[in-house]
C-alpha cells in the first residue's frame, strides 16, 4: 500500500468527524507511519475535537456476569487481548497497578452508542487506573491507545459519584489513565524511544494538561516485559460452566510490569 501524503491525510481529516470517537477510530491514525503527521494535525486542531457524550451510560457499570470466563472459539494458547485481560483480572492483583475490579467496563447506554469500554479496571494506593491494554504484537500507534485513554478517563469523571458507588471506590479517589502494553509492540517501542516523536510526546503534555482542569492525573504508561514466548503460553482455560471456561494464568507465572516515565 502507498504512503499517503500530507495532502491526503489532510482530506480525510476534512471528512472526519471532529469527536474523539471518530479520530481514535481513523484507521489512518492506527500505523506508526502516519503518527507523527497525525499527532502535528491534532496539535493544530486539538481544541476543535470534542468528546461526545451522547448516549454515555449513566449507571451500572458493574456487571454482575464479569467473572474472568469466556467462551473458547479456538485454542487456549492463541493470544487475544480480551482473553488476557480476564487473566489479568483473574490474578486480583497486579504489579504497580493494584487490585484489578473489573474488565470491559461498558460505556454505551444503547447497542447504538458510539462508546468504547474500558480494557481494565484497577485501583492502587487512593488511584482509579482506567486501563488501555494492548495486545502481544499489536502494531497500532502509541498515539490511538493515549487517546483511548484519555476519553475513557474523561467519561469515569463525567459519571464519577455513580460509576465510584458502582465499584464502591472512596470519593477522594483520583482517577489514573493508563496505557498498558508490551516491550516488542509498536507502541511499546515507541514509548522506550519517545525522543523520536516529539509531536506524540507534545500531544500527551496537551492531553495531560486539559485532563489536570478535571483534577484527573497525567496519563501513565506500563510496559510487560516478560518474553514475548512466555505470554503466548501463558495462559490456561479452567472450568467454569456449561459454555465458558475461566481465564488465568499458568502456576508458576509472574506478570512482570514497569513503568515508562518520560
Amino acid at each position: 500500500m502507498p504512503h499517503k501524503n500530507n495532502e491526503l491525510l489532510l482530506k480525510e481529516w476534512s471528512k472526519l468527524k471532529k469527536d474523539w470517537f471518530s479520530v481514535y477510530n481513523w484507521t489512518s491514525l492506527r500505523p506508526i507511519g502516519y503518527s507523527e503527521e497525525i499527532a502535528k494535525l491534532l496539535l493544530d486542531e486539538f481544541e476543535k475535537v470534542k468528546i461526545n457524550y451522547e448516549g454515555l451510560r449513566k449507571n451500572n457499570f458493574r456487571l454482575s456476569s464479569h467473572h474472568g470466563q469466556c467462551q473458547l472459539a479456538t485454542d487456549i494458547s492463541q493470544h487475544v487481548e480480551k482473553r488476557f485481560c480476564r487473566a489479568l483480572f483473574n490474578l486480583k492483583k497486579l504489579p504497580l497497578l493494584g487490585k484489578t475490579l473489573d474488565y470491559e467496563v461498558p460505556f454505551k447506554e444503547k447497542l447504538k452508542s458510539k462508546h468504547g469500554d474500558i480494557d481494565l479496571l484497577s485501583y492502587k494506593d487512593g488511584k482509579l487506573f482506567v486501563i488501555e491494554a494492548k495486545k502481544i504484537g499489536s502494531s497500532e500507534s502509541i498515539l490511538k491507545a493515549v487517546l483511548e485513554a484519555y476519553v475513557y478517563s474523561k467519561f469515569v469523571y463525567a459519571a464519577k459519584e455513580t460509576f465510584y458507588a458502582d465499584f464502591k471506590i472512596d470519593s477522594g479517589t483520583t482517577i489514573k489513565p493508563a496505557v498498558l502494553t508490551f516491550v516488542n509492540s509498536t507502541s511499546g517501542q515507541q514509548l522506550m524511544a519517545m525522543a523520536q516523536y516529539p509531536n506524540i510526546k507534545i500531544v500527551i503534555d496537551k492531553i495531560n494538561h486539559d485532563l489536570a482542569k478535571s483534577g484527573i492525573e497525567k496519563i501513565g504508561f506500563f510496559l510487560i516485559t516478560n518474553p514475548d514466548e512466555d505470554i503466548k503460553f501463558s495462559l490456561v482455560a479452567k472450568p467454569f460452566d456449561d459454555r465458558c471456561k475461566m481465564i488465568a494464568f499458568k502456576d508458576g507465572f509472574k506478570l512482570e510490569i514497569k513503568e515508562i516515565k518520560f
